[in-house]
């Protein structure tokens, strides 16, 4: 028993679980019904975008983490793409979702481009981030 407590407690299965965590609360979030809408204030990006663009960011960097600590600290190009067209395509997936299926909400394709562009940074900051540790 404390054989299996002790691997459940690994740093690299606590990381996999808040990161399927965190997918799973995102999605649920975007999946409910809208409250009203979001109070966008006089900026000159709404607030709602930047939600949008700071969740994707998060999103890809710790799957990008997940991906790089379970590879032996290892990452190519192929994962690192497949991790940004996933995260992408999770985002145009999502808004289609919103769009056929939850009355209070609709597809918004500023929306799509401020998730793929927090995404696109986030790489760049886990990029950044890893060489950082590697050397």
């Amino acid at each position: 028993m404390w054989k299996l407590i002790k691997l459940s407690l690994e740093p690299k299965k606590i990381l996999l679980r808040a990161v399927l965590i965190y997918t799973s609360l995102i999605t649920l979030a975007f999946l409910l019904p809208s409250m009203g809408s979001i109070n966008h204030f006089d900026f000159f990006i709404p607030i709602d975008k930047l939600v949008h663009f700071s969740i994707h960011l998060i999103l890809v960097f710790i799957w990008l983490n997940v991906i790089f600590i379970y590879n032996n600290r290892v990452i190519n190009l192929k994962r690192i793409a497949i991790t940004v067209l996933s995260c992408i395509v999770y985002g145009i997936i999502i808004e289609i979702v919103q769009q056929l299926f939850i009355e209070t909400r609709m597809a918004d394709f500023l929306d799509i481009i401020a998730n793929s562009v927090g995404t696109l940074l986030g790489v760049l900051i886990f990029l950044k981030f890893k060489f950082r540790f590697n050397s």
